[in-house]
């Protein structure tokens, strides 16, 4: 698995995205609250298939 954080430059700011898991599988999106680092995900469960 492969991850990829980048940071995403706006008009009104800069966000830091991370880009998780295997190609082609479906898509999760998960957000934080402003002002947040991307760091509070460090801690999540690791999620399996059923």
């Amino acid at each position: 698995m492969r991850s990829h954080v980048q940071t995403l430059e706006v008009e009104t700011g800069a966000f830091r995205v991370a880009d998780d898991g295997p190609r082609g599988a479906p898509m999760l999106g998960l957000s934080n609250s402003l002002g947040t680092p991307l760091e509070i995900w460090a801690a999540r469960p690791t999620m399996r298939a059923a």
